[in-house]
């Protein structure tokens, strides 16, 4: 969709043994990197044709649990079973022939005893700043930082990690990088250059339970949604110094993924496999529930603010 939701196009994606779960647009025009359970494919024609980059066996795990790319085109994919591994850009990245699954190179090895496993999340600031949460091989959690692009890594000890949980990494259009672990018991925000750049931001106690957060989005430089598994949305306006619950009148409070768009709306996916989606107009004190063709699995607004949505029919 090119006009903040109101028609959308269908493209194919060749994906037979698993799941699409994310789309990144690359510097490139035309070109985005898409990222399966066991998959990853690049297109170079807006979703008209796929070449593939990694490909495992798909045995119902999810394998591959993150990708990010730079501004400078530069990939970087969380890879369960080898750690986080970098794929440099082409030096001519229309050219399909110079995307080469050949060309990865680990930045970052796995440190879990797991034969298989290990959930990594990846974050990449404005600055290129690489950042990543990853389970370590005493049981415990940790967060790293690069500044070079993976070629060395600053492990970052003030920041709680819930071990080889899933987390989400935010960065904001002012510069700064928020971090909500899995089961989120607080917001930590990076400022490059501080005498202590992470500080620890409240997280609401809106109920007992601690809050998983799926995803969270800034809309401005003081302004940001993140959605939870049990309480729907929460929303901060004063650069994350507090933030509360703004779900009133939604109906599914289950908030896997939200978006704002151009214009401004906040765009609610309520759950995996869901035929329709929710949105506001009013920052969130009223919602509108409205049905679409298809079970919806993912909501990604590009930076061109192309809307895309990702359904469990791969499309």
């Amino acid at each position: 969709s090119t006009d903040n939701g109101a028609n959308w196009t269908t493209l194919p994606i060749p994906i037979s043994d698993g799941l699409a779960y994310q789309i990144v647009k690359h510097p490139t025009a035309g070109v985005y990197i898409l990222r399966a359970n066991a998959r990853v494919l690049v297109t170079l024609d807006n979703g008209l044709n796929w070449k593939s980059l990694v490909s495992y066996e798909a045995d119902g795990a999810s394998i591959l649990n993150d990708l990010q790319v730079t501004s400078t085109g530069d990939i970087y994919l969380s890879d369960a079973k080898v750690g986080v591994r970098k794929l440099p850009t082409p030096a001519d990245p229309a050219n399909l022939a110079q995307w080469s699954e050949t060309n990865w190179v680990t930045v970052f090895p796995k440190q879990t005893t797991d034969a298989q496993y290990d959930v990594i999340n990846i974050g990449i600031d404005n600055a290129n700043r690489i950042f990543i949460n990853h389970g370590a091989s005493d049981g415990s959690g940790k967060v790293q930082l690069s500044e070079d692009g993976g070629a060395t890594w600053q492990p970052q000890s003030a920041v709680f990690s819930a071990g080889n949980s899933s987390a989400v990494w935010a960065p904001s259009p002012n510069g700064r990088m928020y971090y909500i672990p899995g089961g989120a018991v607080a917001v930590y925000e990076y400022t490059a250059g501080a005498a202590t750049p992470w500080v620890a931001k409240p997280w609401p106690t809106a109920t007992v339970k601690r809050q998983n957060v799926f995803c969270a989005v800034w809309r401005s430089n003081t302004q940001a949604f993140a959605g939870s598994a049990s309480d729907g949305i929460f929303a901060t306006s004063n650069t994350g110094n507090s933030w509360a619950v703004s779900s009133n009148g939604l109906k599914f409070v289950n908030g896997s993924d939200v978006e704002i768009t151009a214009d401004g709306k906040i765009v609610v996916i309520p759950g995996i496999e869901s035929s329709s989606y929710w949105y506001s107009t009013d920052q969130g004190l009223t919602w509108v529930n409205r049905a679409f063709a298809g079970r919806i699995l993912k909501l990604y607004r590009l930076p061109d603010n192309t809307l895309l949505i990702l359904t469990l029919d791969n499309e």
